[in-house]
């Protein structure tokens, strides 16, 4: 999946030069974004970061008991999420109170969304097979995440045996991806949410920022990814270098459900630079 990400964050990149005229490093330092980055056993978002070439530092969560974070700053907390004292909690709460983004993954949702934001959305209690959902975006979407999921993509979601699945508590909660299956089999589906908590925000997923893996959702499915390169202003070079790396759907498949996860972290980055993004919701 490493090489899958590589060449999605390559469309992603060019795709917004053409749009918005910089690549996303010009963008981070024009907006004096900093990135810190939390790891886990389980997640590694760094290589998604990576591929993206969005800088970032590496802090343990004992690093937060005494820290100091501007409201530009964004937070990702990799998946178990464990480790942060009491101190460190309220230091990511203060932070996302006053303006901040906090970005977390999968097992951070009960050792770092329920313990430092309680009330806004929990653990519902089952714990998913190691398996692959559909995803699609909720149909009341805020505007900066509509046309996400280009028309003819249907990316397939990859959940690790024991997953938790998301239970939405309050209503400065908005959904950002579903799934039919997860609803189906787990009752809640939300894949992907947005907290708004006071000047701030919380995004928090099921599973990882790196997915691990991907596949088809059935023999049958087929990737519209090549068919959409041909209507985005990615290079040649770029285009043939795809082909060449997806000597199958499978291969395509990755590549796609990539795209859809760097897209969805882009969005969220982008929108929470702008000044004024954040609605002030109070916690």
């Amino acid at each position: 999946m490493e090489e899958a990400y590589k060449l999605s964050a390559s469309i992603v990149n060019q795709d917004e030069k053409a749009k918005e005229g910089a690549m996303l490093k010009a963008w981070q330092r024009a907006n004096h974004v900093d990135i810190i980055v939390v790891p886990g056993e389980y997640d590694t978002a760094q290589i998604v970061l990576d591929s993206l070439e969005l800088q970032h530092v590496l802090k343990d969560p004992e690093a937060f008991d005494d820290i100091h974070l501007s409201s530009q700053d964004v937070v990702i907390v990799n998946c178990p999420g464990e480790g942060f004292s009491d101190a460190g909690l309220a230091a990511l709460r203060d932070h996302v109170l006053h303006g901040g983004l906090l970005i977390t993954t999968d097992w951070a949702l009960k050792h770092v969304v329920q313990a430092a934001f309680p009330g806004y959305i929990e653990h519902n209690g089952a714990e998913t097979e190691e398996e692959f959902v559909d995803v699609r975006v909720t149909d009341k979407i805020m505007g900066y995440m509509k046309g996400l999921i280009a028309p003819g993509l249907s990316p397939s979601w990859w959940l690790e045996g024991g997953s938790y699945p998301i239970r939405l508590l309050n209503n400065n909660v908005r959904k950002l991806l579903i799934s039919r299956a997860m609803k189906e089999r787990y009752e809640d589906p939300t894949v992907a949410c947005i907290i708004h908590y006071g000047k701030g925000q919380i995004m928090h997923m099921t599973s990882h920022l790196f997915l691990k893996n991907a596949a088809p959702l059935d023999s049958g499915s087929k990737s519209a990814l090549p068919e959409l390169l041909s209507t985005m202003q990615v290079d040649p070079a770029t285009r043939d270098e795809i082909k060449r790396a997806c000597q199958d759907d499978t291969s395509y498949k990755a590549i796609e459900a990539a795209f859809v996860l760097e897209s969805l972290l882009v969005r969220v980055l982008k929108n929470h630079s702008k000044p004024g993004s954040n609605t002030g919701h109070h916690a």
